[in-house]
């Protein structure tokens, strides 16, 4: 395999990975026809099946053991599940397909390698795409009911990262603070707690490990 074929194939890689993180609030506006469960099932499908033709998943030892892992301890919980008053079926069921759709799935696109340049450079592009998609949803009549909070602001999630990463050397992006600023201030209006606090954790965990000094030097210059 030539070098440039390897770039292209690292590339396209970093690209479907990017579709993955990004997949959530991709697929909101199409939930408005069918079920958002279906259209994420659908498009992650698409996905795990291209990568697997396209020979990008190999399944080694790495791979297999962060597969048996969650799924040990996923059927280790299901005899506490029961089912609640305010869902319809069972939890643990639930829990369980979940994994083995969205979680399984994520794994083994995660564990693929990657071109990390086109990674960002791929993720700063979806995540301007994933926030126009997205920021006029609170106000509309779709929000509060076909779209919560907790999937409004997990969907956004993304794009305050990729734009928060965009800002720092070296990529400093063009709009990358716009972006950030009215991603940050819609999910903190909008979004769930859940969804706030992990921007806040990635945030304060890329500022210590990208510039290596603690983060009370970081605030005082």
């Amino acid at each position: 395999m030539t070098t440039n074929t390897c770039n292209i194939k690292e590339k396209r890689k970093a690209l479907l990975v990017n579709l993955f993180l990004f997949i959530y609030g991709l697929a909101i506006p199409f939930s408005l026809l069918v079920s958002v469960q279906i259209v994420i099932a659908v498009f992650t499908a698409i996905i795990l099946i291209y990568c697997f033709f396209k020979q990008y998943i190999r399944m080694n030892i790495p791979t297999l053991t962060w597969l048996i892992i969650p799924a040990v301890f996923i059927v280790l919980k299901m005899p506490f599940e029961y089912d609640t008053l305010d869902m319809e079926g069972n939890i643990a069921k639930e829990h369980l397909i979940s994994f083995l759709t969205i979680g399984l799935s994520g794994i083994l696109i995660g564990s693929m390698s990657f071109n990390y340049k086109s990674f960002i450079k791929y993720g700063y592009k979806i995540a301007w795409i994933n926030f126009i998609f997205l920021f006029f949803f609170p106000f509309t009549t779709f929000y509060g009911s076909s779209i919560n909070y907790m999937r409004f602001g997990y969907a956004l999630l993304p794009s305050v990262i990729f734009s928060f990463v965009c800002l720092s050397p070296p990529y400093k992006k063009k709009g990358a603070f716009l972006l950030f600023i009215s991603s940050i201030i819609e999910l903190l209006i909008f979004g769930a707690r859940g969804a706030t606090a992990s921007a806040i954790i990635f945030i304060l965990i890329y500022i210590y490990f990208s510039y290596n000094i603690s983060i009370l030097k970081k605030v005082a210059q």
